[in-house]
């Protein structure tokens, strides 16, 4: 079974700091007792009431940059955001200007980067990785009470949105926290078939996220050959 590689680079709105750095560890499916593959190290710096400029970078094992992406929110919506992965030497940009998001992918080159096209689509609203919490956090009691809830996520690889939608599946215990369990899967039934669900959590008495399970873009080195990671994240 495939899974969507959302780009969720999975760091959340945080309002209630000027400037603040939020340290990630990302391990392989299974091995969280092992040493992380990748740290990411995001820099949050808030300009205003759900205003903020995020900067995160993801460092392999050895400390070499291996995916940097920058993100501008302005009112809790999102104005721009720009990923770089260097292990597949490729780049996507978003910019929403009113109702059209303006996807583009480029391939990054020993010059600069190239163009290779895009798309634009018109959307009423939409969220991505960084505003997750924001979003998990208006539709808290909703999902705690076991409703459904649903919004279109930017997959920036795909040049679209996608719709999908939050369940809550179970509450648990994660590292002495207790934590609501969220499944998140396509909305459509066809695309749901085809796509494997990722699961994230939720500190009941912080609403943070705390852990991410499912798959990432990032890439691991098997056999040889890069294959997609399909990955844990400890927040």
């Amino acid at each position: 079974m495939k899974t969507l590689i959302v780009l969720f680079q999975l760091l959340p709105l945080l309002a209630w700091a000027d400037v603040q750095t939020r340290i990630s560890r990302i391990y392989e499916i299974g091995k969280l007792h092992d040493s992380p593959l990748f740290v990411q190290t995001t820099e949050i710096q808030t300009t205003g009431l759900g205003d903020f400029i995020s900067n995160a970078k993801i460092e392999n094992s050895s400390g070499k940059v291996v995916m940097t992406e920058k993100v501008v929110v302005q009112g809790g919506s999102l104005i721009s955001q720009f990923v770089e992965q260097l292990q597949s030497m490729e780049a996507w940009e978003l910019r929403v200007d009113g109702n059209k998001a303006i996807f583009k992918t480029y391939k990054i080159t020993e010059s600069g980067r190239r163009d290779e096209g895009g798309k634009t689509e018109i959307v009423k609203s939409f969220i991505n990785g960084p505003l997750m919490e924001n979003f998990i956090t208006k539709h808290w009691g909703e999902l705690i009470a076991g409703k459904t809830v649903s919004t279109a996520f930017s997959v920036l690889e795909l040049e679209r949105t996608v719709d999908f939608k939050f369940e809550k599946t179970t509450e648990d215990e994660r590292l002495g926290k207790r934590v609501m369990v969220v499944k998140m899967k396509p909305s459509n039934f066809f695309i749901s078939m085809l796509v494997d669900p990722m699961f994230l959590e939720f500190d009941i008495a912080t609403k943070k996220m705390v852990y991410f399970k499912g798959r990432t873009p990032l890439k691991i080195l098997k056999s040889g050959a890069w294959q997609p990671l399909d990955a844990e994240i400890l927040y």
